[in-house]
């Protein structure tokens, strides 16, 4: 501020609004008091940064970081650690796979589809439906070398592909009448294959806790064109099977071993004829699917209907 100015003030020619607010010393201008100044910029940082609502959450004042006793900790050990398995069985009908099944000791089945009627094995009863095999899968956490079964797979999917029919509805509330077929953009396949992939967690779950596990199906026989030889027929368990979604192919890889019964054939004066003896097989080839883990054997001859070698082999029975 010059002399000049002063005089003026003094003579009451102008009239300078230096801070009183703040009592600042004559001739600070509002913008010079370092009151002001404070009070400018704490309201400037309250524009740029609300302050926070009550409701909002408050930011941790620091990041928890773990202790080391939190960390979890890993080991290493050395030996086989087997403890369960889960086989599956199928092949053609009256082949001999429920009477296979139930050469396995201790064995308790879900025997959904009545094919064990007539065989002396301990079995559950109560089973209507999908979700009630589904709660019994979830109660089956038995001690260490308990063996469950399902007989058979096939008809558990004709459950499953109900309850989807009964429960479920597409994208746009669309729910099926009588067939997974009635969705539309064939969801249904990929709905049911979902569904019975939840089985497939459930028995898991099971065999975690040291239970094994058979599940037989039906067989599904496929004839393939071969353009440069003869055409071939593929033996295959009879599960959804389509282009998008295979519960097939998901049920092969969840086993540890998948089991094919076929029917010996004896030719006679050059015709074909089945025989009364039959062979489990346990590798794959270009007329089945099969799969073993860790035995030692591919294929097995099945003597007779209390020859219980496959089971010994795996180590079921003793």
């Amino acid at each position: 501020m010059t002399d000049a100015t002063d005089d003026m003030e003094a003579k009451g020619l102008v009239e300078l609004t230096y801070c009183r607010k703040h009592k600042a010393e004559k001739g600070l201008w509002p913008h010079e008091c370092p009151d002001c100044i404070k009070e400018r910029e704490k309201k400037m940082s309250e524009t740029v940064q609300p302050k926070r609502s009550i409701n909002m959450p408050k930011r941790p004042a620091t990041v928890a970081i773990p202790s080391p006793q939190e960390v979890k900790q890993f080991s290493v050990v050395r030996g086989t650690a087997r403890k369960a398995w889960k086989v599956g069985i199928y092949g053609e009908p009256g082949v001999g796979k429920s009477t296979l099944a139930a050469l396995c000791n201790n064995m308790v089945v879900a025997d959904i589809e009545g094919s064990m009627l007539d065989l002396d094995v301990a079995r559950v009863e109560g089973l209507e439906r999908w979700e009630d095999l589904r709660a019994w899968v979830r109660s089956c956490t038995g001690a260490e070398g308990s063996v469950f079964c399902i007989d058979s797979m096939s008809m558990a999917e004709d459950w499953c592909a109900d309850y989807i029919i009964r429960t479920k509805s597409d994208s746009q509330g669309a729910r099926a009448t009588t067939s997974i077929e009635d969705f539309k953009y064939k969801v249904g396949a990929r709905f049911v294959a979902d569904e019975f992939r939840l089985l497939l967690a459930d028995i898991e779950a099971s065999f975690k806790h040291g239970a094994s596990w058979i599940m037989i199906a039906h067989n599904r026989v496929s004839v393939f064109n071969n353009p440069d030889d003869k055409n071939y027929i593929l033996h295959a368990p009879d599960l959804l099977e389509s282009k998008d979604v295979s519960s097939r192919a998901e049920w092969v890889r969840f086993c540890d071993h998948v089991l094919y019964i076929g029917k010996d054939t004896l030719v006679e004066r050059g015709k074909a004829i089945g025989g009364a003896t039959r062979t489990i097989y346990m590798d794959s080839a270009s007329n089945r699917v099969c799969k073993q883990r860790g035995l030692d054997v591919d294929v097995l001859p099945w003597q007779n209907k209390d020859d219980d070698q496959i089971w010994k082999l795996v180590g079921l029975n003793k």
